[in-house]
């Protein structure tokens, strides 16, 4: 009967049918909320969803739409034992498995709603907007559309990173600290310039060390696809190392005084422990720069204690996958954890896999990365689109011959573009012996320089007028950048 009757439906109603072809954006939380969500809503309808609004519980609201959504937000706060509160929606929870003693038995995750067929992996995105009143939410609407809303810009090309110091000792320490390095230079798509800070005093890529939070925001405001952060943590404060017998840290009050732009800077994303803890009575520090307006519209962050063996396998697939095609965030989170969940690679395994320590006479991978792909909230909404080059990447047309000497290059112009950009980068140089800096002008000119090798250096700018044509002669990276129709189209060759 009810297959009948569905096809009775498609057959007089082809109006119906298309509007039921549409991606659903389903938005589940109370009433007192969800009344500030219209703005995101319209938007979300314009751009081709099928909106849904819906009242907790999540699970419900879910099934009740009979497909599965293509993003899930849920808007609402949670802290166990105030259910009776108008801004409570509760996340799902799972058993945590431990390496030590000391750490929970369960954890919260929202990423379980996304789960569809039961194999404990999202299928779609859910995020959360964490708030407790309508402000709050509208806050985080309001500073979406802005980032959606903004044109891209060369700056937008950019990977920001900020490796705290491992603290497991000696070789593990020191290897860690280069493969932080190697990872993003080796996985991150071969267009995007990067920004580094580590956490060895003395490498050219540390800087002052009390400065570190300072330099870091500088550069996040400056602009990029995103920024991570991969260090220890709790949920309030992220540690970076120790430096004249004090510790760097970075905490609510930087995000506070140093994201205050009048714009929203790129998501976030931390591989730490606890920094996403939004069923804490203290927000997490996640939760703190969702809320500021010029912080950033999604923050993504673990709920509980993760492995460092997991988010260096996060992190491959995270910026591997920024060199695809498809820019909203949750379809990239979601890609990620698929991809890390797959990944094996022993030597990195033998060496971290008990870095922590362990309950077991051999820590069980397997359940490491179970708990991985569930642990992570994305806080804000999963459907927000990043700064990615449109398409991406994309060929353009380019042409490159080998002549005596260098190399010519040809970038045939497509319809609407007004610019092209062409940048340089040399390979990278082994790094020399540490020089431990004097002051913090020397120090932060050496990371200054550092970082400066690893951006594009502009070598040609040309309007739409000019011929996009030229010889170089340097070998190494190039990058070729057209500004076409409000988009970045990008495309990257190493000439050698």
């Amino acid at each position: 009967m009810r297959v009948s009757l569905l096809l009775a439906l498609l057959l007089v109603s082809p109006a119906g049918a298309e509007e039921e072809a549409k991606p659903i954006w389903l938005v589940v939380g109370p009433e007192v909320l969800t009344a500030s969500i219209g703005p995101l809503a319209e938007f979300r309808k314009a751009e081709g969803f099928e909106v849904r609004i819906a009242e907790p519980p999540v699970a419900n609201a879910i099934e009740a739409l009979g497909r599965a959504p293509a993003f899930v937000l849920i808007v609402g706060d949670y802290e166990p034992g105030k259910d009776a509160e108008d801004w409570q929606v509760a996340p799902l929870t799972r058993p945590f498995y431990r390496w030590t003693r000391s750490q929970r038995t369960e954890f919260s995750t929202d990423s379980l709603y996304g789960d569809s067929d039961g194999d404990l992996m999202p299928d779609f995105p859910v995020g959360r907007i964490p708030a407790r009143t309508a402000a709050e939410v509208a806050v985080v609407v309001a500073k979406t559309l802005a980032f959606e809303r903004r044109t891209p810009t060369m700056a937008d090309l950019r990977i920001l990173s900020w490796g705290g110091a491992p603290g497991y000792g000696g070789l593990i320490d020191a290897m860690a600290t280069g493969m932080l390095i190697s990872t993003v230079r080796r996985y991150a798509p071969a267009w995007a310039d990067r920004y580094l800070i580590n956490s060895v005093f003395g490498n050219p890529l540390c800087g002052w060390p009390p400065d570190q939070p300072d330099n870091f925001n500088r550069e996040w405001n400056r602009g990029a696809i995103l920024a991570s952060f991969v260090a220890h943590a709790s949920a309030q404060a992220v540690f970076a190392m120790r430096h004249d017998e004090k510790r760097i840290m970075y905490h609510p009050g930087h995000a506070m005084l140093g994201l205050r732009g009048a714009n929203p800077v790129a998501p976030a994303v931390f591989l730490t422990c606890y920094s996403g803890e939004f069923d804490g009575v203290i927000p997490s520090l996640a939760e703190i720069m969702l809320t500021l307006p010029g912080g950033p519209p999604v923050v993504i962050a673990a709920t509980t204690e993760s492995h460092p063996l997991t988010n260096l396998f996060t992190g491959r697939a995270m910026l591997a996958r920024l060199g695809k095609d498809g820019p909203r965030i949750g379809n990239v989170w979601v890609d990620t954890q698929r991809a890390a969940a797959g990944m094996r690679d022993f030597l990195i395994e033998k060496m971290l896999q008990d870095a922590e320590g362990k309950l077991e006479d051999e820590i069980d991978i397997a359940k490491l990365k179970r708990d991985q792909a569930l642990m992570y909230a994305i806080l804000g909404d999963p459907a927000l689109k990043l700064k990615l080059p449109v398409p991406a990447p994309d060929s353009l047309g380019l042409i490159t011959e080998k002549i005596e000497g260098g190399w010519t290059w040809t970038v045939p112009k497509p319809e609407g573009a007004t610019r092209l950009i062409v940048g340089h980068r040399a390979a990278p140089k082994p790094g020399g012996p540490r020089t431990v800096p004097e002051n913090a002008e020397e120090a932060n000119g050496i990371l200054a320089r550092a970082n400066a090798r690893e951006h594009y250096a502009k070598v040609r700018a040309a309007s739409a007028d000019e011929d996009w044509t030229g010889e170089i002669t340097e070998p190494g990276w190039y990058r070729f950048v057209v500004f076409a129709a409000g988009q970045l189209r990008v495309v990257a060759v190493e000439l050698k």
